[in-house]
């Protein structure tokens, strides 16, 4: 670098060149150096963080797979809430726990017995078919 001098600002420049291209959030490197919006550091080191961007969808990416499991669970919680409403299946107290008794998307009744109230309430939240009612929520 024949005649370029390393000042505190070119330093600076170059942290927040790097860390963009390392892929950490605007937000973050904004906040770090001290801009009063992510705006600023767009307009300034925006053009650099192409890699940043292809970091960030990929970090994304990864995520969707938990994403779709949290998804999951609400719905496995919403049955739940269905059957101790009563609206789906029903659960009996017997002599070695609680029976369970759903009907499948055959229309077949089935029923179990379960050691738990919510091992049964589990178990019917699964198997009942009418489960997917929209009239549920």
């Amino acid at each position: 670098m024949a005649g370029k001098k390393l000042t505190p600002y070119t330093s600076r420049h170059t942290g927040i060149s790097w860390r963009l291209q390392d892929g950490e959030p605007i937000w973050v490197v904004s906040r770090d150096a001290g801009h009063s919006s992510i705006a600023i550091t767009d307009a300034r080191y925006g053009h650099i963080s192409a890699a940043a961007s292809a970091a960030s969808a990929e970090a994304i990416a990864g995520r969707l797979p938990r994403l779709r499991a949290h998804v999951l669970d609400l719905e496995q919680a919403r049955r739940r809430r269905l059957v101790r409403l009563g609206k789906l299946g029903e659960i009996e107290r017997v002599p070695g726990g609680f029976e369970a008794i759903w009907m499948d998307a055959r229309g077949l009744v089935d029923s179990q017995v379960f050691d738990t109230y919510d091992i049964a309430v589990n178990h019917i939240a699964q198997h009942e078919a009418g489960a997917l009612l929209s009239d549920a929520a």
